[in-house]
């Protein structure tokens, strides 16, 4: 007995330069309140977990490019797309709610729905790379890939929190040169952290002179008036 058919296309190539490829850069690009959110005063729903998510993104891309262009088979490449499929199945889990909510907003919440289409395309794609690698101890591999992927994520999610709380400390500490060194390392880490949180931080802060230093922290790294994003968070 053999189980329900599979239509070709998902097994296409360009199905995964598509939906493993195109769809998750669009998806950070058009990123209207995930991982950040600097329209319409929306706040990003997910944006403490905004390294590991851009990191598994990038990572499962890579992956899908590493299997499309190589002439080889890879049961580690394999364990990578294996765990790119499940990273991008649980986002979409996650997304679900602001999904439903965000096809009333021109539409926008349709790209909600992509992960899971990326999951089951890059899952195939797992399971095309471990078939084709015969060699022994390919299991071995598979495993290697599948935990480095959610490995790599994670130390980088524990390296953006940590120099998020110690670049706060450093500038509210009062001290020129310490103040100076935690605004350089939030610019080297911009990319990868919500500055919204530093938004936060602002917003309960009690000490006025310790406010005035965040403020110039966040103009410094961002261009922009942590007092306007204030009112539109609390909004």
């Amino acid at each position: 007995m053999t189980g329900p058919a599979v239509p070709g296309w998902l097994d296409r190539e360009k199905t995964a330069w598509v939906a493993g490829v195109a769809l998750p850069i669009a998806m950070v690009i058009l990123d209207p309140a995930v991982f950040r959110s600097q329209v319409f005063g929306l706040v990003p729903f997910y944006g403490a977990v905004k390294p590991f998510g851009y990191v598994a993104i990038a990572c499962g891309v890579a992956a899908v490019v590493r299997h499309l262009l190589s002439t080889g088979p890879s049961a580690f490449v394999a364990g990578c797309l294996a765990a790119g499929s499940v990273f991008a199945f649980g986002l979409g889990l996650a997304l679900l709610p602001l999904t439903f909510m965000g096809t009333f907003f021109f539409g926008v919440g349709l790209l909600g729905f992509t992960p899971f289409l990326s999951a089951v395309v890059v899952g195939r794609r797992a399971r095309m790379a471990y078939r084709e690698d015969a060699t022994r101890r390919r299991s071995i591999r598979f495993l290697v890939g599948f935990i480095l992927f959610f490995g790599v994520c994670a130390t980088v999610q524990w390296r953006a929190t940590v120099a998020l709380k110690s670049s706060v400390e450093a500038i509210c500490s009062g001290q020129p040169e310490q103040a100076a060194a935690g605004t350089s390392r939030l610019e080297r880490w911009q990319l990868l952290l919500d500055v919204d949180q530093l938004v936060r931080v602002w917003m309960a802060e009690k000490d006025l002179a310790r406010r005035q230093r965040l403020t110039e922290a966040y103009q410094r790294v961002t261009g922009e008036d942590i007092r306007q994003r204030a009112i539109e968070i609390d909004d």
